[in-house]
């Protein structure tokens, strides 16, 4: 069972009328359990060519197929949402985090991410979704500098700066008053620094902010 017997198969000349060899031989690996690495790809292929996606999601259900990054990646191309299930199967936490940052589930990111102990690049996350919607990157940045949900003060985010910048790059001085005036109700004198920011973006941009903040 390597990609030289499917080869073979697929050398073989289909009888008209008939499904082809290597279909036949798949068939029967299916009824007598999980297909390997190799299978699974070629089997998805012609299966994704033909929008067939409901059969891969019965087999996905079955366990009939070895998830891979590979596999995911090909799936991506027709259903991010059928990808995400691939690459949460075959444990590719980098890809996981992208389906979930790339169909909007900001909160799983969190959630993944702290279950399989996967430290992705937040900053990054953030001022993606920044350029895409400022609302949902305020909602994100709250999360990413809250405390986690057992009540310890773990943020994933420690460094207010990054998440400053990440606003004051698009130009969110709207967005990143509110998130500072949230971030900020504590008064710590080390960020006093981020006080005088936030007076300053708001004296140039909006005075009766600043005014308000003063």
């Amino acid at each position: 069972r390597t990609p030289q017997t499917i080869q073979r198969f697929q050398q073989v000349p289909t009888v008209p009328g008939q499904n082809s060899p290597l279909l036949q031989y798949f068939g029967i690996l299916l009824d007598q359990g999980q297909l390997n690495k190799y299978e699974s790809l070629e089997l998805c292929r012609p299966v994704l060519q033909q929008n067939r996606k409901q059969l891969l999601e019965k087999w996905l259900k079955e366990e009939k197929l070895e998830c891979s990054e590979e596999l995911g990646d090909m799936v991506k191309q027709n259903d991010p949402t059928l990808a995400l299930s691939v690459y949460l199967r075959a444990n590719v936490p980098h890809k996981v985090v992208q389906c979930f940052a790339e169909t909007g589930q900001f909160q799983k990111i969190i959630l993944y991410a702290r279950k399989v102990n996967y430290n992705p690049d937040y900053v990054y996350l953030l001022r993606n979704l920044m350029r895409i919607n400022a609302d949902q990157g305020l909602q994100f940045a709250q999360m990413l500098v809250a405390d986690d949900a057992s009540g310890d003060s773990n943020p994933l985010i420690t460094d207010l700066d990054k998440v400053v910048d990440a606003f004051m790059e698009q130009g969110l001085v709207q967005q990143c008053t509110s998130f500072l005036l949230d971030a900020l109700k504590n008064n710590r004198p080390s960020e006093a620094h981020l006080q005088t920011r936030l007076l300053e973006m708001n004296l140039m941009q909006a005075p009766q902010v600043a005014d308000a903040i003063l």
